[in-house]
């Protein structure tokens, strides 16, 4: 036991993977917003006018109800000007998205010791994968709202749905990290360790965001200070997500190298 304690102390604490855990959920709780408004921006164009209402009203409910009617009308209003705000909203949420990119490039050419290029080329690269993993959110969107209709017009049980679709849906997630790990460091890494990487990375992206909904649905929603206690979840969120995808990360350079990760902060050499 010690001995594990050990190395799960070393592969976390030891290589600096705790360091790049805080700085990557910054970056995704700024990307909320914008990553709100573009995936609005894309369903007023996607679905039809009732089915946007709809999705405009769950968003709401996730701020206080003194602003739910503005953002229901933000997004109900943005078909109006769908050319101007959808170019905007997928713009913003691709810049901000990038930098969520680049805390998880710079990890792994640490730890596999890569060259990282210089900083205009660096950030072409993490636009590019930024854009790809937009559209794949994107498609993820669509699918899972068009199977969750789908299930309503077959009258097939929500119980049902979820234990068919969440195999699916944590598949989906293990490639997508996978994807992200092989193509972030320059050269590469192989398929095999990016996708091992990407398992502990999906199961920690789907517990997370079902363990802050029974919270919110059990503790949030029943206090007078629901609005400090639903952005304490969020944050939560976001830290949960940042961690699953670092440990991800982790384990694809770990398995790549065949050997422990390097130390962050190496050991002084004695002096003769």
């Amino acid at each position: 036991m010690r001995r594990v304690g050990r190395e799960l102390s070393r592969f976390y604490w030891g290589s600096g993977l705790c360091d790049d855990v805080p700085a990557l959920a910054w970056t995704i709780v700024v990307t909320l917003v914008p990553l709100a408004l573009g995936l609005g921006a894309l369903t007023t164009v996607i679905f039809e006018k009732g089915a946007v209402h709809a999705f405009a009203e769950r968003a709401a409910n996730v701020f206080p109800n003194e602003i739910h009617h503005d953002i229901v009308r933000l997004i109900v209003d943005t078909r109006r000007q769908t050319p101007l705000l959808l170019t905007l909203a997928v713009v913003g949420m691709v810049w901000t998205a990038s930098g969520s990119v680049g805390v998880i490039e710079r990890c792994l050419s640490r730890l596999l010791d890569r060259d990282r290029a210089d900083p205009f080329r660096r950030k072409l690269r993490h636009l590019w994968m930024s854009a790809g993993l937009v559209v794949v959110t994107a498609l993820l969107v669509i699918v899972v709202t068009e199977t969750t209709q789908l299930g309503h017009t077959l009258v097939i049980d929500s119980t049902v749905a979820t234990v068919l679709g969440l195999p699916a849906v944590g598949v989906l997630i293990a490639v997508i990290c996978a994807l992200l790990y092989r193509l972030a460091p320059r050269g590469e890494i192989p398929w095999r360790p990016a996708l091992i990487g990407g398992a502990p990375a999906a199961v920690v992206l789907i517990a997370t965001p079902t363990v802050v909904r029974y919270y919110l649905e059990a503790v949030a929603s029943r206090s007078a200070i629901g609005v400090f206690l639903i952005l304490l979840g969020v944050l939560f969120t976001c830290w949960g997500v940042a961690f699953g995808l670092i440990i991800g990360a982790g384990v694809a350079a770990r398995v790549a190298l065949g050997h422990p990760l390097p130390d962050a902060q190496p050991q002084p050499v004695p002096s003769s």
